[in-house]
Formats: C-alpha cells, structure tokens, sequence
C-alpha cells in the first residue's frame, strides 16, 4: 500500500490507498510517554469519537507506552466512523492524551480532508 502524509508535527497521518488511514504519533521529549487515548472531537455535540481497536485486526490496542525517540501507530478503517456524523465539517481535531495530559493532535482541517478521502467524498 502507498502512504501519502497528510498531517505535520508530533502526530501525523497516512492515508493508506482508500482503505484506511494510519496515525502516526512520535514521541520528541526525553520521557517515556504512556498513551491514555485516541480520539477525535466532536464540537457541536460536545462529545468524542474513542478509537479503542485497530482497524485492520480488530484488536483492542495494548497499553502504549512510547519511548523517547520512538513512535506509534494506529490503523483507522471506514467502520471506526459507524456512530458519528456523516458531515465531515462536523468533525473536530484528532487528539492523543497522554496519562500526564499531554496531548497530541492533528487540526481538524486535516482530519476532515482525510475522512473525505476515506469516504469518497468530494
């Protein structure tokens, strides 16, 4: 499968042919970073899209815990959309939450051109 980056910084994303999306997290501090979630905003619901399996082996993720220099990544498939809207201005940044707070994110103009790349919107 071709990867084509549509993200920038500490979390990017990869668009991988029409199937499915890998997100992309780097860790650039000098500490172990333990991953506490995968999420997407939701702004005019108030509410969060939770990313709890991968979407290719339908595992649930592992406890990750990225160490300095490394990097981590998710699969994400058109089904990890079920329970959201079909509007993808209504989707808002995709964000990863460390134990600590910290947290992770690619704008929610990227995330809404990748999700219509997914979806076959034009």
């Amino acid at each position: 499968m071709r990867r084509r980056k549509i993200g920038r910084g500490n979390s990017d994303c990869f668009k991988l042919g029409s199937l499915a999306a890998e997100f992309f997290i780097e860790n650039h501090s000098m500490i172990k970073a333990f991953i506490k979630n995968f999420q997407v905003k939701l702004p005019q619901d108030k509410k969060v899209i939770q990313f709890l399996n991968d979407g290719f082996t339908k595992q649930p993720f592992p406890k990750v815990v990225i160490e300095p220099g490394q990097a981590y990544s998710i699969n994400v498939i058109k089904s990890n959309f079920e329970s959201g809207p079909d509007n993808p201005s209504e989707y808002g940044d995709f964000v990863v939450t460390t134990d600590i707070g910290y947290k992770f994110s690619i704008p929610a103009k990227t995330f809404q051109k990748y999700y219509m790349d997914l979806m076959n919107i034009d």
